[in-house]
């Protein structure tokens, strides 16, 4: 699920619970995982768009099991600890101030809206500051525990690592 997954009045959480997870999971913080990440060259990402939510791993290919175990971490075991979420919400909640000086950006966010009106018991195609208050940490761990679940998670792998390397290595991780 997208963005459009959100609940009404929750707009944004399906961008905002991703990103807690990568910051930090499993036994490391925030700090301790992207250090992890950052010595074997890998890192561990995420993507989220209207119609998907994606996690992503990038990893040479000498260290390619260990890039798979801290994706693993990462979408199994996400921490959510407290303090990263206020940082994070005060990151975004600076961010969703921040637009509003520039002029194209809410010319553009005015036509979608004129374009896309919101429809009753829909989230609306932006989000806000109101939005983005409204959210707990508990409905964005809520929230990412239904978009990654094992019955409803595809993996895509690019790259010269043999699909049979490949396999293995997400069954051994996952």
């Amino acid at each position: 699920g997208g963005w459009s997954n959100a609940p009404e009045g929750k707009e944004g959480l399906i961008n905002v619970a991703p990103n807690m997870a990568v910051r930090g999971a499993g036994e490391r913080n925030y700090a301790q995982l992207a250090k992890a990440a950052a010595d074997i060259g890998a890192s561990v990402g995420y993507s989220s768009g209207n119609a998907a939510t994606a996690m992503s791993m990038g990893a040479p290919r000498a260290d390619y099991a260990g890039g798979l175990a801290l994706l693993a971490d990462v979408v199994m075991r996400p921490r959510f600890d407290e303090d990263e979420w206020r940082r994070l919400t005060a990151e975004y909640a600076q961010w969703l101030a921040n637009r509003e000086s520039d002029l194209p950006g809410v010319a553009s966010r005015a036509a979608s809206a004129d374009l896309f009106p919101k429809r009753p018991g829909k989230p609306a195609i932006d989000w806000s500051l109101k939005a983005l208050k409204a959210m707990t940490r508990d409905d964005a761990r809520a929230a990412y525990r239904r978009l990654f679940q094992p019955s409803s998670t595809t993996f895509y792998s690019v790259g010269a690592q043999p699909i049979g390397d490949v396999v293995a290595a997400l069954e051994k991780a996952f």
